[in-house]
C-alpha cells in the first residue's frame, strides 16, 4: 500500500472514531456543550463524509458509480462535483435508477454550463446536520446547524442549471430560502408608431415641414424572487418609468411655437405573485405563474396639460401564466405566455366620472441561446403582447385593440463564486410589427444576481 493510501485509510478510521466518540460522548464523557462545539469543528475541517461515490463510467445519459452504499435510494438526486485548481465545482446531478453488484447506475439530469459530468467525478452526501446536532445538543443542534450550514454549502458548492443564466430562462426557482434579484432596463426611442392596419405612420403626419416629433422611455424593472420551500417562490415586480419626454423637434418658426410634453415618472404598478414547479424531464422543466398587479402607478387622472403619459395603467389586474425551459449543455430555449385580466377602474374626464375597463392581455416570450464559451452566449428573446378591445361604461369600444411583436437580438455572460452568481445580458430591441402600438427600437439591458 502506498503512503497516501495509508494516510487515507488511518484519515477515515481516525475519522470514523471521532464520529463515534462523539455520539456517544453525552452519555459518558458528561462533557460540557463547549467540547461538543469544538468536535464539531473538527468533523467539518475533516471533511466527514458519510456517502462518496465515484463515476467510473459514462454511457450517453448515464454513469456507473462505484458503490452503492451511502448514496441514498432509487429515486433520489445528488448533485456531482469535481476538484479545479483546489475549488470544487459542481458539474451537474444524476438520479439513482439502480443497484447490481455493489454499484449504483445513475441518470443525468443536467450539468453545468461549461462542464460535462466525466469518469472520476464524484457525488458526496452529507448526514442531515440536524440529525448530529441533536445526538450531540439536543435542543441546541438547530442553534449549530444555523452557523454549520453556510461552511457547508460553501464546500459543496451550489446547483445552477442553465435556466439561471448567463440568459435567464423563465422557470427560476431559487433554493429553499435563497434569493434571486433580477433588473432589466429599456431605452427606447419612436418617432413613428403602427396604425389600426399595421401601417407604419410617422408622428408628424399632417405636419411634416413643421416638428419631427421623437419620444423617449426609460424603464427599469426589478425582480424579486424568495423561495418559502423546495419547488415553489413569491416574487415581487417593481416597474419604475425613469424617462418619458416627447421632443417635438421644430423645422419652423411656427414649429417652435409648439409646447414641449413630459410623460410621469416614478414607480410603475406593482406586482406580486407566486411560481410552483409543474413538472421537470431529463432537459426540461416547467412552471406555473400567478398574481395580482397593483395600481400604484400614476394614472391618466394625473395628467396635466404639460403631460402626456401616466406611469402605471390606473386599475388592478390579475394574471395567470405558464413557462417552459428546454435546455442542454449548450443551448436553452424558454417560452412562456401569460393571460392579463384588468379589472374597471374610473376615470375622471371633464370633471365627469366614467367607468372603464381596458382589454385584457396575452403575453408571449421566447427565449433562445447558444453558448460560445464557458461564460456566455449569443442569443434572441421575441416578445408578442396582444390587448383586446376596452369597454366603457359597459359597452365594448370597437378599433381600441393593439398588438406588437419584438425582437432582440442579445449577448449574456456569466460569472460565479463558491455561493453566489451574477448573469449581465444586453442587446437592441426592434419593433417587426404592431397593430396601434409605437413602434420603438432602442438598447436593453439586464442582470440577475443569484444568492
Amino acid at each position: 500500500m502506498t503512503k497516501v493510501g495509508r494516510d487515507e485509510k488511518n484519515r477515515e478510521r481516525y475519522t470514523s472514531e471521532l464520529y463515534n466518540n462523539l455520539t456517544q460522548g453525552r452519555r459518558k464523557m458528561k462533557k460540557s456543550v463547549w467540547i461538543y462545539r469544538v468536535a464539531i469543528v473538527l468533523l467539518l475541517n475533516t471533511q466527514l463524509v458519510f456517502g462518496h461515490g465515484k463515476v467510473i463510467k459514462r454511457v450517453s445519459n448515464y454513469v456507473l458509480i462505484d458503490t452503492d452504499q451511502g448514496i441514498g435510494a432509487i429515486g433520489d438526486v445528488h448533485d456531482v462535483f469535481r476538484d479545479l485548481f483546489n475549488e470544487t465545482q459542481r458539474t451537474g446531478s444524476v438520479e439513482i435508477v439502480r443497484f447490481k453488484n455493489g454499484q449504483a447506475a445513475a441518470k443525468i439530469r443536467n450539468e453545468t454550463m461549461g462542464l460535462q459530468i466525466e469518469v472520476g467525478d464524484y457525488i458526496r452526501i452529507y448526514q442531515d446536520e440536524t440529525d448530529i446536532m441533536n445526538d450531540l445538543f439536543g435542543e441546541t443542534g438547530s442553534t449549530v446547524k444555523q452557523s454549520t450550514k453556510k461552511s457547508l454549502r460553501r464546500r459543496i458548492g451550489l446547483s445552477y442549471d442553465m435556466i439561471y443564466g448567463p440568459l435567464p430562462g423563465v422557470t427560476m426557482i431559487p433554493d429553499k430560502g435563497r434569493v434571486i434579484v433580477g433588473a432589466q432596463a429599456a431605452f427606447l426611442r419612436a418617432n413613428s408608431m403602427y396604425d389600426e392596419n399595421g401601417t407604419v405612420v410617422r408622428f408628424n403626419q399632417g405636419v411634416e415641414n413643421m416638428v419631427d416629433p421623437m419620444i423617449t422611455v426609460n424603464t427599469i424593472n426589478i425582480d424579486f424572487l424568495y423561495a418559502f420551500r423546495k419547488n415553489a417562490c413569491l416574487g415581487i415586480s417593481l416597474p419604475m418609468v425613469l424617462t418619458q419626454k416627447l421632443d417635438l423637434n421644430p423645422l419652423t418658426d411656427i414649429g417652435e411655437q409648439a409646447v414641449e410634453l413630459n410623460g410621469l415618472t416614478g414607480i410603475g404598478d406593482i406586482r406580486l405573485g407566486g411560481r410552483i414547479l409543474l413538472g421537470r424531464g431529463e432537459s426540461s422543466r416547467y412552471v406555473l405563474d400567478g398574481g395580482f398587479r397593483f395600481a400604484t402607478g400614476s394614472s391618466y387622472d394625473d395628467l396635466t396639460e404639460t403631460n402626456f403619459a401616466p406611469t402605471g395603467m390606473g386599475n388592478t389586474a390579475v394574471y395567470l401564466g405558464v413557462g417552459a425551459d428546454f435546455f442542454s449543455r449548450l443551448s436553452l430555449f424558454a417560452i412562456s405566455m401569460s393571460y392579463v385580466i384588468n379589472n374597471e377602474a374610473t376615470y375622471t374626464y371633464g370633471g365627469a366620472s366614467v367607468r372603464e375597463k381596458p382589454g385584457d392581455q396575452f403575453v408571449v416570450d421566447i427565449r433562445a441561446g447558444y453558448k460560445f464559451s464557458n461564460t456566455a452566449l449569443f442569443g434572441a428573446r421575441a416578445s408578442y403582447e396582444s390587448t383586446g378591445d376596452g369597454k366603457v361604461e359597459g359597452v365594448t369600444q370597437n378599433g381600441t385593440n393593439s398588438n406588437g411583436l419584438s425582437l432582440t437580438p442579445l449577448i449574456a455572460v456569466r460569472f460565479e463564486s463558491s455561493d453566489s452568481s451574477i448573469s449581465l445580458f444586453g442587446g437592441y430591441l426592434f419593433m417587426i410589427s404592431g397593430k396601434n402600438y409605437f413602434k420603438g427600437n432602442g438598447i436593453v439591458a439586464g442582470g440577475l444576481i443569484y444568492f
